[in-house]
């Protein structure tokens, strides 16, 4: 993560059309003008997405920048803003149609111009957009962290995505994705993946044995597991019918689900809590809740499942 912030990024053309990142040293790049930047996202979820966005701010705030999150009250991304020390202003969208919070974010754009607005949630166009004709013209940016399957050409979508003057996306799929469904370009589409501090991610023998002490795995005990919020989409089900499949053929085996429900699926998380408890197996199986330490579990890992 930390040579993502000391670089500067590029975005080229490559031989395919694609756009892709080059990253040089600071000490080597033009000298970044101080800007203005409104992060957006109204998502009452707590995922990768979601946690992307206070992560985000915070590193561009330590970069110098003025930085802004609107988000929902009191949602996951209002509190974590807060703790890192990032400014927030509230943003209550709860549908596509919502004139009150257009009219909220023209007049706030108004008093407090910004340099660019940066979207995390597609959704948000609908309130964005509309405010951005209201306040006056500043660069809007998308960044997709996920694909669609529904294409987005219809007249409405036209209408938004050519008020959207770049999009980044997380991968070379996601980017496809994007060229795929909606109305744009590949010279408005870019491929930006997401910083990892892989030093924070390097196994550790003494936290593998902390942490299956913790969970009272032997040395005999191969663990197998999955992170991930729980959520059906994510391969918790079919997760748990390998875990039975494999588990009653060998009893040194251990599988741990490490992830809690998110606001509005706890519908899903509580069928697969359902699906643990019934299992004949439910002994070998242990679902850690939401954690903030998924560096310190991967260790007791032996095998990570990503289905």
């Amino acid at each position: 993560m930390k040579a993502i912030f000391e670089s500067m990024v590029f975005i080229e053309e490559n031989s395919c059309g694609f756009f892709r990142v080059r990253c040089e040293p600071m000490n080597r790049s033009p000298r970044i003008k101080h800007l203005k930047i409104l992060q957006v996202c109204s998502s009452r979820s707590w995922g990768g997405m979601e946690m992307h966005v206070p992560i985000l701010a915070s590193k561009l705030q330590q970069r110098g920048h003025d930085v802004v999150v609107a988000a929902f009250p009191k949602s996951r991304i209002h509190r974590a803003s807060v703790s890192y020390g990032v400014s927030y202003i509230p943003l209550k969208v709860t549908s596509y149609c919502h004139p009150v919070q257009i009219k909220k974010i023209a007049e706030w754009l108004r008093f407090h111009p910004v340099n660019v607005v940066h979207c995390h949630y597609s959704k948000d166009l609908w309130a964005v957009v509309p405010a951005l004709k209201m306040a006056g013209k500043v660069p809007l940016i998308l960044v997709k962290h996920i694909g669609t399957q529904k294409p987005k050409r219809d007249i409405l979508h036209r209408f938004l995505y050519k008020n959207v003057d770049f999009i980044i996306a997380n991968s070379n799929i996601i980017c496809q994705n994007i060229l795929n469904t909606h109305p744009v370009t590949s010279k408005q589409v870019g491929m930006i993946h997401l910083g990892i501090d892989m030093q924070r991610f390097s196994p550790n023998s003494a936290l593998r044995r902390e942490v299956r002490r913790e969970f009272g795995y032997t040395a005999e005990n191969l663990v197998i597991g999955i992170v991930g919020r729980l959520q059906v989409g994510k391969g918790h089900l079919e997760f748990l019918k390998m875990a039975e499949y494999l588990g009653e053929r060998y009893s040194h085996l251990r599988f741990l689900i490490i992830g809690g429900a998110t606001y509005g699926e706890e519908a899903e998380a509580a069928q697969i809590r359902m699906k643990v408890q019934n299992s004949p197996l439910q002994n070998q199986i242990r679902l850690t809740g939401f954690r903030n330490d998924i560096h310190r579990l991967l260790n007791a890992l032996d095998i990570f499942v990503f289905p």
